[in-house]
């Protein structure tokens, strides 16, 4: 229901400092398009890095076990291993992945968690830039961006819960110590919950 963005600027001296954060509501503006160049009379695309959050019910979350432990292994197998869950070949979308957990034992394996988008809903996100779309250096997805963030400082201890309450869907993020365990999507926001 919304466009939100938040410029972040980076220097060695000051560390990250917010200079600007937009929520603008897409109904208003008459579309995403709309309000993507409502956004851009305040800021120019082409001097900024990008970073695209996709919404979570665009993507697919996977939990997938492989026998074994090499990340090169990983890699070239773990899109052979998802192709049999997804409606369509893996040419049709990006797929990412964490490892949760290894085990070395007698029992080698990797316990992954996979993230799988169609690549045509990135396709319609860099079409409402219109004919010449900027440079998107990272996609994220919904509270994820958050979770990783903390994953990666090791704030976290123990088993976490991290709920993103949106309008009309909540977004849940599972983690276990810094591990990104499971992501959920439920179809209720903070609009149901004023009612």
């Amino acid at each position: 229901s919304t466009l939100k963005a938040v410029l972040v600027s980076h220097s060695l001296r000051a560390g990250f400092r917010v200079e600007m954060a937009e929520i603008i509501d897409i109904a208003v503006r008459g579309g995403v398009a709309q309000a993507l160049a409502a956004l851009g009379e305040k800021i120019d695309y082409r001097q900024v890095e990008i970073n695209l959050s996709l919404p979570a019910d665009a993507v697919s979350f996977h939990n997938v076990k492989l026998p074994f432990r090499d990340e090169k292994k990983i890699r070239q197998t773990i899109a052979f291993e998802l192709e049999t869950m997804l409606p369509r070949g893996m040419d049709e979308y990006l797929l990412d992945y964490n490892i949760i957990s290894q085990f070395q034992h007698s029992n080698q394996h990797s316990e992954i968690l996979a993230a799988v988008v169609p690549r045509a809903v990135v396709q319609e996100r860099l079409a409402l830039f219109g004919e010449n779309p900027p440079e998107i250096s990272v996609i994220g997805i919904a509270a994820l961006a958050v979770a990783s963030l903390l994953a990666a400082r090791q704030a976290l201890t123990g088993s976490c819960l991290i709920l993103d309450v949106g309008a009309g869907q909540t977004v849940a993020v599972f983690l276990r110590q810094d591990k990104i365990l499971q992501v959920r999507r439920y179809d209720f926001g903070g609009a149901m919950l004023r009612a």
